[in-house]
């Protein structure tokens, strides 16, 4: 998923929410606003009074506020995946904050990322929220669904044996040779100069194997406060503060003899998500979004995250990376270049669930499922695969019979610590652990990179499955990979007879001197050295014909070799362009005549410099009936950084369809496409709001009396949205004298349905006075009608 992801799902939710006018029903009281309250909220609110917490997104942002300071640990680690600093920056506008208050919400967090803040809110308040101009989207806020398995009964075991190896790991062996972390640490690494946060339900630090660590801050997002453990009876009588705890012995624990965490050197950053409260307000997603932007501003590179959340407020459906808040916030800090783990759940026995949980759905996050010693996945592991069909989880680590602190505030050894802790919330901090350790020792991995050594080394690499993803992680092979970052486009340049291919490079002690080789089509015939200082080496060719070189990296470690490409030398990079545009869309949402002409935004890059008019958008119109009214296309201007923009150049009417697709072709004849594969992404033009108005003749004022026999009644509404329509007529008693019309129909404008002024058995009424009754949704309305006889 590209970085402005985030940008563009708020300019889409921008154009799909538009703010549309309150709809008063019968009894006076405010219905939902369409399409602004989510359904699922819209339901809850519908049946309790009770306050509740929810999402509300904002539609911009202004410039009354400076931006975040970003430590400078974070902008380079930003700069190392390519990401330039954007809007994300820029705190919520303060005024946005003060209205939605104004209206009743109790703000509890605010989203810089999302443009959104948490609130608990009462029904009406929601209803007077939604109703604000700026305000595009309001939602239900997740609570934790993924619990940790409990505690396993049982008498504790006795005292670890001594360590065989330098280091004495204790009761920890098990876990880290499963892995082969062991093996790294025997080396010695220990995640020093890697900072890592750990985002759970508190943390007390007394035990032991915590008085090496380096905390360097701790924060508590539930109460405001820097105090990370129990603060409160509840939390106390919950024992908050035992999960995070452990997770943190596990992650970073060191007690030689006892308990060692693969990344017990590394910097510490301890954020308390997780509310200890009632169920209603327990542990809700808000306070981790907020603490992940927090540990993203301060150079945290590794997050691990043991949360999740599911069925409470999310449906399967859901799962797909790019829906839940919490999803796409976790994606945002891996493409702001933090490597994201998280637990993978714990439900593969709850019959109505037994799949992954949220966030571990997004692209970039590393899903920890559990295994057992011997290697099978752990009981209530959950599986995957995504919504959208992707592998889940990653890798895999030990589960069940993890050591760590399972008691924080006992005063010995043998109540601090257990053999006991099982849960996929522990195979994460193992697994966080391993991925600190990489980048230790390769300073200049990407997520990415992370994520590629430990899917192509784990235990079952070739054949993942959703049960284990890629199977049980090995820290020692993915450290062994090389770390490659080159893009010929940028890094390859001919000077005069000299080929020159530079990469940045990372390699683990002990590999023998990188190699280039160079041929062509007819074979490789060259191979030649690096030279160069530090992580970025050069090699220099003589090619006969630059323009048909082919070339690939070598490098080799006793006896063993590993190339870059992967595959070479049946995969190579050549010299030329070979490389299409990228564009980056989000495809337009349905809208209303009032917000045309709309704009078509794309963010497009190629390796070389892109004309206004190579940008193009191919449009087809098809008018109410679907009958096609107008095709053509229109180039895209440039603007800003990567931007391409432009209004649609033609006027629409209610009921139109539109389809269209983005063709960027650069210099070489690279084509990309927007929608990839030939498709083309659709909207429509849908009416603003539900609205029902009469005449014989249809035009503004009503009609009444209605005079028998001269013309029929008719009924005209408009739409926002297809709905069942139900349109009856009752006499003054309640009975129901004529179905006039029942059907789904819209979305659209002036949309109409005539009444012939007669009952079910088709005779002519009675004079008096009847009673209309419009329904669409959840927009209802009764209007009398006095009917006369026209002689």
């Amino acid at each position: 998923m590209n970085r402005r992801f985030i940008h563009a799902i708020l300019i889409s939710s921008a154009a799909m929410l538009t703010a549309a006018p309150a709809v008063a029903a019968r009894d006076g009281a405010m219905s939902p606003i369409p399409g602004k309250i989510h359904p699922r909220l819209a339901h809850k609110i519908a049946e309790s009074r009770e306050p509740v917490p929810v999402w509300i997104f904002f539609r911009n942002k202004g410039g009354e506020n400076e931006p975040v300071r970003i430590d400078p640990a974070a902008r380079a680690r930003r700069e190392g995946v390519g990401f330039r600093d954007d809007w994300g920056d820029l705190p919520v506008r303060d005024a946005y904050i003060r209205g939605v208050e104004a209206e009743g919400a109790e703000v509890r967090s605010t989203s810089r990322w999302l443009n959104g803040a948490g609130a608990t809110a009462t029904p009406e308040a929601i209803r007077r929220i939604a109703r604000l101009d700026y305000v595009i989207r309001v939602q239900p806020i997740g609570r934790r669904f993924s619990r940790p398995e409990p505690l396993a009964t049982g008498l504790l075991p006795s005292p670890p044996p001594p360590g065989k190896t330098a280091v004495d790991y204790g009761w920890s062996a098990v876990q880290l040779a499963q892995i082969r972390a062991d093996s790294l640490l025997e080396a010695g690494w220990s995640g020093e100069g890697v900072r890592v946060q750990i985002n759970d339900s508190g943390f007390y630090t007394a035990a032991r194997c915590y008085d090496s660590l380096d905390i360097a801050e701790r924060y508590d997002f539930v109460h405001d406060d820097t105090t990370v453990s129990n603060q409160t009876a509840d939390e106390t009588d919950d024992d908050e503060e035992n999960h995070g705890s452990a997770v943190l012995s596990v992650l970073g624990g060191w007690d030689e003899g006892w308990i060692v965490g693969p990344a017990h050197d590394a910097t510490f950053y301890l954020a308390k998500t997780e509310d200890g409260g009632d169920e209603e307000t327990l542990a809700e997603e808000d306070y981790w979004i907020e603490a992940v932007e927090w540990g993203e501003a301060r150079g945290v590179r590794v997050l691990s995250s043991s949360v999740g959340y599911g069925k409470e407020l999310h449906d399967l459906s859901e799962l797909d990376g790019e829906t839940t808040p919490i999803a796409i916030a976790a994606q945002a800090a891996v493409e702001r270049g933090v490597v994201v783990c998280n637990s993978q759940g714990n439900e593969a026995n709850d019959p109505q669930w037994r799949k992954l949980v949220t966030p571990a759905d997004a692209p970039g996050v590393i899903a920890a499922g559990a295994v057992t010693v011997g290697g099978s996945r752990v009981y209530f592991s959950s599986y995957g695969p995504t919504a959208d069909g992707r592998i889940k989880p990653d890798v895999a680590a030990l589960g069940i019979g993890v050591a760590g602190v399972g008691n924080p505030r006992g005063g010995s050894t043998y109540s601090w610590y257990t053999q006991l802790l099982q849960g996929t919330s522990f195979a994460c901090p193992l697994t966080a652990g391993v991925c600190a350790l990489l980048l230790e020792i390769h300073p200049i991995a990407t997520p990415a990179d992370v994520m590629e050594a430990l899917h192509a080394t784990a235990s079952q690499a070739a054949n993942p499955d959703t049960a284990l993803g890629w199977g049980i992680v090995n820290a020692w092979e993915a450290a062994l990979r090389p770390v490659v970052h080159h893009d010929p486009q940028n890094d390859l340049a001919l000077e005069g007879d000299t080929l020159r291919a530079s990469a940045a490079l990372s390699l683990y002690p002990g590999f023998d001197p990188p190699r280039a080789v160079f041929g062509d089509a007819g074979g490789y015939t060259d191979t030649v050295g690096f030279a160069g200082a530090g992580d970025t080496l050069v090699a220099s060719h003589l090619p006969v014909d630059p323009s048909s070189v082919r070339y690939y990296f070598l490098f080799t470690r006793g006896g063993r070799v590993w190339t870059s490409p992967e595959g070479a030398p049946v995969a190579y990079y050549e010299f030329g362009d070979a490389t299409a545009p990228s564009i980056v869309h989000t495809p337009l949402a349905d809208r209303t005549p009032g917000e045309w002409p709309a704009r078509v935004e794309a963010w497009i890059t190629d390796n070389r410099e892109l004309e206004d008019d190579s940008i193009r958008v191919a449009y087809q119109v098809w008018d109410g009936g679907g009958a096609p009214a107008l095709s053509g296309d229109f180039s895209l201007v440039h603007g800003a950084g990567d931007l391409f923009a432009a209004d649609f150049p033609f006027d629409v009417s209610t009921g139109d369809s539109i389809a269209y697709a983005i063709q960027a072709l650069d210099g070489s004849g690279n084509v990309a496409s927007s929608p990839a594969g030939g498709g083309r992404h659709a909207f429509r033009i849908i009416s603003a709001s539900y609205a029902l108005l009469y005449g014989a003749e249809g035009d503004e004022g009503p009609t009444n009396p209605f005079f028998l026999g001269e013309s029929d009644y008719r009924v005209i509404f408009d739409l926002p949205k297809n709905e069942e329509v139900r349109i009856r007529v009752y006499d003054p008693a309640g009975r129901c004298v004529r179905d006039v019309y029942r059907g789904r129909l819209g979305p659209g404008s002036r949309l109409s349905v005539d009444w012939d002024g007669r009952d079910r058995g088709g005779r002519e009424l009675s004079q008096g006075v009847y009673f209309l009754r419009f329904e669409a949704g959840p927009y209802t309305k009764t209007r009398k009608v006095v009917v006369l006889n026209s002689e």
